[in-house]
């Protein structure tokens, strides 16, 4: 992909130091230090309030594959800059189905290529977990119900497992309006845990420095 990428600039005769794909008040020789508390939003992050890969993604979990397709397609004279649009190559790999794979997969099965995870328990686990459902409000119960339907559709299935948690139904403010989450905290209790912080990757570069 990498390559495809570098050849369809090379078409446009683009090259090197020829292309300004970021602006920016830095530099060459400078060095940003981000542990002074400084923080940066870039404008790509403020303009995107959805990741651009999402809605046909998403798009797919509630329509038919052609129609998200569609959508797919229709999306991309809208996000491909100028600098690119002229570009016959990178164009034919936006529309590839490469690219149809990575954006609008028939089956949506997760994280590929990692083993999956093992977690380490304490030796009082319990042989079963029964759990009560949780009420829902009211007025959420109609956005909760036609969810519930679609994902059962999609994704959800029928467990037999004798460890349960009870879901959660949360307001959102855009659609589908709820968000289903699961109560853990009972698993949580008997789960041994790794004590570590969340690094923030621009202070663990700045780590890596000298090096």
């Amino acid at each position: 992909m990498r390559h495809t990428v570098c050849d369809a600039f090379a078409e446009m005769g683009l090259a090197g130091d020829s292309v300004t794909l970021l602006e920016t008040d830095m530099r060459p020789g400078n060095i940003k230090m981000w542990s002074n508390g400084e923080v940066e939003e870039s404008p790509e992050e403020m303009e995107n309030p959805v990741h651009v890969s999402v809605g046909p993604v998403s798009a797919f979990t509630e329509t038919s594959y052609e129609e998200a397709k569609t959508e797919y397609y229709g999306l991309l004279e809208g996000h491909v800059g100028e600098l690119l649009s002229g570009c016959v190559k990178f164009n034919e790999v936006l529309r590839s189905s490469w690219a149809l794979n990575c954006f609008v997969p028939k089956e949506l099965t997760g994280i590929q290529g990692f083993p999956p995870l093992e977690l380490q328990n304490k030796e009082d686990f319990p042989p079963f977990q029964k759990v009560c459902s949780r009420s829902i409000n009211p007025r959420l119960y109609e956005h909760a119900k036609k969810e519930f339907d679609r994902l059962t559709q999609y994704m959800y299935r029928h467990s037999t497992s004798p460890w349960a948690s009870p879901l959660v139904i949360a307001p959102k403010a855009t659609k589908p309006f709820v968000r289903f989450c699961g109560d853990y905290r009972w698993l949580n209790a008997y789960v041994l845990k790794t004590q570590a912080y969340i690094p923030r990757a621009q202070y663990e570069v700045e780590k890596a420095m000298g090096f």
